[in-house]
């Protein structure tokens, strides 16, 4: 999970950098509450010792809202082209991501 995180950082890199160039000024944007919220939830159930599969529930739960976020705005009509173009992109990776939550979880169920 700690690439994964790596992974949103840059993404959230890559959509300030073009929002700035768009805009033409600096825009900083965060990760979303609820992502910086999941990632911090698992780390802490880690830390005390949470199960593997409630650690799974909770990455599932933070790529579903991922997931939920990157349909959205790709919803938005007036998005423009080179933003679209990367958030397409990120949206591959993130439904990637999905599946592999979703892959543990299928397994360690299986156990």
């Amino acid at each position: 999970f700690t690439d994964e995180a790596s992974y949103r950082g840059k993404f959230a890199h890559q959509l300030e950098t073009a929002l700035s160039a768009i805009a033409g000024k600096h825009v900083e944007e965060g990760g979303t509450t609820s992502g910086t919220l999941h990632r911090a939830w698992g780390e802490l159930k880690g830390n005390l010792g949470g199960s593997d599969h409630t650690l799974l529930e909770s990455a599932e739960q933070g790529e579903e809202s991922a997931k939920k976020t990157y349909a959205d705005a790709l919803n938005e009509p007036d998005i423009p082209t080179p933003i679209r173009a990367i958030l397409e992109e990120q949206q591959v990776h993130i439904h990637k991501s999905y599946e592999r939550v979703m892959a543990m979880r299928h397994s360690f169920a299986a156990a």
